[in-house]
């Protein structure tokens, strides 16, 4: 936030957008940090794993499903900062001549004429339109992780969690134009992806591990 507050000021980022600026970016970071560590709250193999060593006695690794609504909770909250603030933002921008518009933003190319409005920062660019998408899936997967939704279509659940994959690749594609700054989400994603790859590979082999049954009885109900 403090880059954004004092150290752009040749490029008067805070001096059109205000300290929204330095909110959406932090609001940014923080989304960026929360989506890269929910992905190891669902590294199950890997947790079992560690819950064996050492490390067990100090992180409460039982834990890893209330962590990962704890954060997706936040991470709820800081995409709700970070889409509010930059429709303020946006409006600011709008109200820009064309000299103003080429020094905000040093990557984009404006026709001689051109003065983009509000509809063309959200409608027109790659950054406007993936964060309308953004939001979209984003609402469609906590509404469906409801815990009311949840009992009631824990199918629908699952089937909307998948939705995910589509959400991490369009929040790669949302800082590509690099109007504001050099995408950084995948260094803090490079790492749990990895993490989470790896915790499918075990889980995969030991789809083909052969069980010894100790034991079976027939339930009464039938199961």
């Amino acid at each position: 936030m403090e880059h954004y507050r004092y150290e752009t000021e040749h490029r008067d980022l805070r001096r059109v957008m205000g300290v929204g600026i330095a909110i959406t970016r932090g609001a940014a970071a923080s989304l960026s940090f929360c989506m890269g560590f929910i992905l190891t709250t669902v590294c199950r193999n890997v947790i079992t794993l560690l819950r064996e060593t050492p490390l067990g006695e100090y992180i409460p690794f039982d834990s890893a499903i209330t962590f990962h609504k704890i954060v997706a909770i936040l991470a709820g909250f800081w995409a709700t900062i970070h889409t509010v603030g930059h429709c303020v933002n946006f409006y600011h921008v709008a109200t820009q001549s064309q000299d103003g518009l080429q020094c905000l933003f040093q990557e984009a190319v404006f026709g001689s004429n051109f003065l983009p409005s509000i509809s063309y920062w959200f409608y027109g660019t790659l950054t406007g339109i993936t964060g309308i998408l953004l939001v979209a899936i984003m609402s469609i997967i906590y509404v469906f992780s409801a815990p009311a939704v949840m009992k009631q279509a824990y199918h629908a659940f699952r089937i909307t969690h998948l939705l995910n994959v589509l959400l991490y690749a369009l929040t790669i594609l949302h800082g590509l134009p690099k109007l504001l700054d050099s995408p950084k989400f995948t260094y803090y994603v490079i790492g749990p992806i990895i993490l989470l790859v790896i915790d499918r590979i075990i889980g995969m082999r030991q789809q083909y591990k052969k069980l010894q049954i100790l034991r079976a009885s027939i339930l009464p109900s039938g199961w």
